[in-house]
């Protein structure tokens, strides 16, 4: 197991961080982001830099350096990315947190901005959802050909998703499985209630010929975007309202000075 230290952020100084473009978001719209983890060291070492104090403090909790690596490009890219809806650098950047952990951005004077975000990773996979003025929530995760599945849809998923599930051919039922976590995962995290709000207790669609949606138990008013991100992982997007949504590609090596 390799030893976290400090110097694994400092391959060279950094004078200034920065990107070029400021981006507007009408309010019927979502940026929806995806982006790669893995990075050369350099970038990562840039990367670190941005980064708060309590964040860095968190990067050596992780015992595992490709974990450890994973976060700090998580949370820089999520920082480049606001810092380019707002007029301040990706370092200047405060966060606050609802009661179940859910983030948010604070602006000066430390009121919540009108900027609203969610962000989920998977392994070297990471989503990010930028809206204004409505709660979102994103969920991503790579499909394991080893999970499972049945037993875990038993234990998290209502009656009527299970049957839905178990009513498919054989070989689409790990996929349904995926479809129906992750629009579950993104709805919760939305909301901003975590686990405290059963996965149980509401049904949202999975059988591959129906539209994302919430069936029962659940705000009607709510609506889903299910992008496609790579091969093997399965994502969805549980916004208030409803809007529409212009996928972006993160690429480290280029969006960053």
């Amino acid at each position: 197991m390799q030893i976290c230290t400090p110097h694994e952020f400092s391959a060279r100084p950094i004078e200034k961080m920065f990107l070029t473009n400021r981006l507007v978001l009408p309010h019927n719209r979502a940026h929806l982001w995806s982006a790669v983890l893995d990075v050369e060291p350099l970038i990562l070492s840039e990367y670190f830099r941005v980064l708060s104090d309590e964040e860095r403090s968190r990067t050596w909790r992780f015992s595992v350096s490709q974990d450890r690596h994973r976060f700090v490009a998580a949370r820089a890219i999520l920082r480049l990315i606001l810092s380019q809806y707002v007029d301040r650098n990706p370092e200047q950047l405060r966060f606050g947190y609802g009661p179940f952990g859910k983030p948010f951005l604070r602006e000066a004077g430390g009121v919540s901005s009108s900027l609203h975000f969610n962000l989920a990773h998977s392994h070297e996979m990471a989503l990010y959802c930028i809206v204004r003025d409505r709660e979102v929530g994103v969920d991503v995760e790579r499909i394991d050909p080893a999970i499972a599945y049945q037993q875990v849809a038993e234990h998290f998923f209502s009656t009527g998703e299970v049957d839905a599930m178990l009513a498919l051919k054989t070989d689409l039922r790990k996929k349904a499985f995926f479809d129906c976590w992750t629009r579950k995962e993104a709805y919760v995290k939305g909301q901003g209630t975590g686990m405290q709000k059963p996965l149980n207790s509401f049904d949202v669609t999975l059988i591959p010929t129906a539209s994302p949606k919430l069936v029962s138990g659940g705000d009607a008013n709510w609506s889903f975007y299910v992008p496609t991100i790579a091969v093997d992982y399965a994502a969805a997007v549980a916004v208030q309202g409803h809007c529409q949504f212009e996928m972006r590609q993160w690429e480290s090596n280029h969006q960053i000075i």
